[in-house]
């Protein structure tokens, strides 16, 4: 492993259990780490951390302080959230909707700083029959004037003034109704009114999933990422400390029953092995962690730190993630196998690859929706040169894809 990375790993390692930092035993790249951490959502969780360190390892002032000035900025930014939401939940517990909070907010509170956990909006689960009363509520919030999505969509992002994002979900499963998996998440029954919990996170007390629960959801959200674009290294961490506060809540036997039958055994048995040797989760998740393949192992770390968080600072898996959600999503349908099959599959995808990339509307004429995609395509890599974003070539993302394809289908993804 790069020993930059191998030293980002330690310093969250040690920030996330309030333990000193080891000193790293080479030389340290920090320009490349601080920018490595911001890019995975950890660099003001590891701050104090490094702020902490010897002054001869240290980096440099004027990183320090650009450093500080960020974790500043990502708390501030997380205290504006909750009082925004605050302020959401006392009006529409007033008008009678019953609110599920999930992901970030439940997961920041397992941090030393929970303020450092940064999330870039707030998700919201709610009964579709509050929908007409839930968008007044957003209204009055000053979300300009809301009105019910008439599309079929299942969750709506909105953005209030003062920057604070709420992504409205009206199911939890982000998968087509129609779907293989839908079917096995749905009886499932993990949104039974009897198995919401209260919890109370910085302050604020709301309503959530039962602990067993949010960890499948956690799993299950964490596929669709890392299939489409990438995981970062925090969902490692997110994992270990959501495991190790409600182990005695989670029933192992039942967790690895749903587990397969969603065929995600071969990906949970590696990632919890890197969590487990890398963060201190509890093995009591998976006893046979030791004689887990390490090959597997490397191969879906070093996919992580090249993905960032959620994929989305590598332009090389934007084309690419579209396709494989799709075979992903067809269990009965493999990915192409030789690099001239995929760059046809990339640059002419068929109808039904069309309805999962956002041109559902355009998918019976499927001329007109291949025009449309390269124009939107065109689009987000002009926006990636204006921005300064890095971009990449054809042949990059053919490359990305081919190496993807086999790592997903050595821990049975696809």
């Amino acid at each position: 492993m790069n020993l930059n990375y191998n030293y980002i790993i330690k310093l969250l390692k040690s920030a996330i259990h309030s333990e000193p930092a080891p000193e790293p035993g080479h030389a340290v790249d920090w320009d490349n780490v601080y920018e490595t951490a911001r890019a995975h959502g950890i660099a003001a969780i590891i701050y104090s951390t490094v702020d902490k360190l010897p002054a001869k390892i240290k980096p440099s002032s004027d990183l320090l302080d650009k450093w500080k000035n960020s974790t500043f900025l990502v708390a501030n930014k997380q205290l504006t959230a909750l009082s925004s939401l605050s302020s959401f939940l006392k009006k529409s517990s007033a008008a009678g909707i019953q609110l599920i909070i999930f992901k970030g907010l439940v997961l920041a509170e397992l941090y030393t700083e929970p303020l450092t956990r940064s999330s870039g909006d707030i998700d919201l689960l709610i009964n579709e029959n509050d929908e007409a009363l839930l968008f007044k509520v957003l209204n009055d919030l000053g979300c300009g004037d809301v009105e019910i999505p008439s599309d079929a969509r299942h969750e709506h992002t909105y953005l209030l003034g003062n920057g604070v994002k709420y992504e409205v979900h009206k199911r939890l499963w982000e998968e087509r109704i129609d779907g293989a998996k839908y079917k096995i998440l749905s009886d499932m029954d993990l949104i039974e009114t009897d198995s919401l919990i209260k919890q109370r996170s910085m302050g604020i007390e709301f309503f959530t999933l039962g602990r067993y629960q949010h960890f499948i959801y956690m799993l299950y959200h964490s596929v669709k990422h890392f299939i489409v674009n990438g995981i970062g290294i925090r969902f490692l961490v997110d994992l270990t400390l959501y495991f190790n506060a409600y182990m005695n809540e989670i029933n192992g036997k039942r967790f690895w029953d749903d587990i397969e039958k969603l065929g995600y055994k071969s990906f949970c048995e590696c990632i919890f092995s890197l969590c487990i040797k890398y963060f201190n989760m509890n093995p009591a998740i998976y006893p046979e962690y030791a004689s887990h393949s390490d090959e597997s192992e490397q191969m879906l770390l070093e996919d992580i730190w090249e993905g960032g968080m959620f994929g989305k600072y590598n332009a090389t898996r934007e084309l690419s993630g579209r396709i494989l959600r799709h075979y992903y999503e067809n269990d009965k349908k493999k990915p192409p196998k030789t690099k001239i099959k995929l760059i046809i599959a990339m640059l002419f995808p068929k109808g039904s690859e069309l309805n999962r990339i956002d041109f559902i509307e355009l998918s019976k004429n499927k001329v007109v929706a291949w025009f449309q995609r390269a124009k939107y395509l065109l689009a987000r890599r002009n926006y990636r040169i204006k921005a300064g974003l890095p971009n990449c070539s054809m042949k990059d993302r053919i490359d990305c894809s081919m190496k993807r394809i086999k790592m997903l289908e050595r821990i049975d993804l696809l």
